[in-house]
């Protein structure tokens, strides 16, 4: 049988060679596959349904009033919360009202609770970020299902792209109680295998975040030598994101730059190869 995100394909690029067959379907088989196919396949087929031409809108709210007659603790609990954000983004397509709607026939705080137990860094800081976008009234929760939760060993696993915007969205939403708590997990974390693995922006972004969030007299992260050596060899290549780190280093342990860095290569020597960088990917 065809997943649900097929036949949204296929409504929402032939809806009128299907239409009539599509109706039959919502009338004998969807409100049984909206109660056990998986939340991924829910969303993805109710953000095509809402492209369909002309009848998008009334498509996709009828596909979210089905799955609203159905018990979603269960699945909401037995995955990762990246799959509840996407579905809250879909339905929130659909109409205003849905994400709320959606979270209280899920069971609100206890399946959600279950659900981050086993969630990686991305998913908790995508369902932050999609909270603060359908269903604000819900960081409350939110903010205290995660005071009780230890995410330091997830953090140490994550890729540092994901902490850091974890970090920035802990701010914007949580508070700085929370932001706070989660640089302090970061810094603790960042080792020379996230260094030697990472993506360089994906670096930069997670120290500019950490050096402008945190209120730290001291950053360990900053001062991890695998980074300063990184940094050596790749600033031929990379001047632009280099320089970048240079500067958050500059911000956040000053002294490093003068006693470590300065004396561990010379940006001079890489000024064409930053202003080349520049031409290229700066606008004007």
């Amino acid at each position: 049988r065809s997943r649900l995100w097929e036949i949204g394909t296929l409504m929402e690029y032939r809806s009128n060679a299907y239409r009539a067959s599509y109706e039959r379907f919502v009338q004998r088989d969807l409100g049984h596959r909206l109660a056990v196919d998986g939340l991924d396949d829910i969303g993805k087929f109710i953000v095509r349904l809402q492209r369909v031409p002309g009848d998008g809108q009334r498509l996709s709210a009828e596909a979210c009033e089905l799955l609203l007659e159905n018990d979603l603790t269960a699945r909401v609990g037995q995955t990762d919360v990246k799959r509840l954000a996407l579905l809250l983004l879909a339905v929130g397509s659909a109409g205003a009202k849905y994400p709320e709607r959606v979270l209280a026939q899920a069971g609100q705080r206890e399946a959600v609770e279950k659900g981050l137990d086993q969630s990686g860094i991305l998913g908790i800081a995508l369902l932050i970020q999609c909270l603060s976008q359908t269903a604000p009234k819900f960081l409350t929760i939110m903010r205290d299902l995660l005071e009780g939760l230890d995410l330091s060993d997830r953090v140490a696993e994550a890729e540092v792209s994901d902490v850091g915007w974890l970090l920035w969205e802990a701010l914007l939403h949580l508070g700085s109680e929370t932001a706070q708590r989660y640089c302090r997990y970061a810094d603790n974390a960042f080792s020379a295998k996230q260094v030697a693995e990472a993506d360089l922006n994906g670096l930069a972004r997670l120290l500019w975040h950490l050096v402008a969030i945190a209120e730290f007299d001291e950053f360990r992260a900053l001062r991890v030598p695998e980074l300063h050596g990184r940094l050596a060899d790749e600033f031929p290549t990379t001047p632009g994101v280099c320089a970048e780190l240079v500067g958050v280093i500059a911000i956040g342990a000053p002294d490093l730059v003068k006693t470590k860095l300065l004396t561990t290569f010379d940006a001079l020597d890489y000024a064409d190869g930053l202003v080349e960088w520049l031409r290229e990917n700066v606008d004007g």
